[in-house]
């Protein structure tokens, strides 16, 4: 798939807020990448063949880690378990269990990157390659 193609251009709504077109929308929906913001050097290149690529497929213009989220100051709190925003509260996983899977991922994919600087090089051959492949999979929690 190309970088100018819609279905593997992620959809601002559905990261940031809600998408009401669901399956209709032309632009991508990718859970696995949901509360990440690494974005993806093969997608820059027009080259990210893996449909279900756990990094981002948009370009961001902003470091939402260090924007304060405002649901958090809200009376219910902020309900996200994938949210990219900055929380200075505790947050409870225990209240929403997907919350942990997705950190986990998120955890997963920033420490390949830190552990691996090779991880956005195209590596096609030899046991670097297969090294790559692993740390394209998304983490599975059993």
């Amino acid at each position: 798939m190309e970088k100018g193609d819609k279905k593997n251009n992620d959809c601002y709504f559905y990261y940031y807020s809600t998408c009401m077109k669901g399956d209709k929308c032309p632009f991508r929906h990718e859970p696995q990448a949901l509360g990440c913001e690494l974005v993806c050097s093969f997608w820059q290149n027009g080259k990210c063949e893996n449909d279900h690529c756990t990094l981002r497929h948009m370009e961001l213009k902003k470091n939402r880690k260090a924007i304060p989220c405002y649901w958090e100051k809200q009376p219910t709190g902020c309900r996200k378990p994938y949210c990219a925003f900055l929380h200075t509260k505790t947050r409870d996983p225990t209240q929403d269990p997907g919350a942990i899977a997705i950190a986990a991922n998120t955890m997963a994919i920033e420490n390949s990157f830190r552990i691996n600087p090779m991880a956005g090089v195209a590596l096609t051959a030899g046991p670097e390659a297969a090294l790559r492949q692993r740390y394209d999979q998304p983490l599975r929690m059993n």
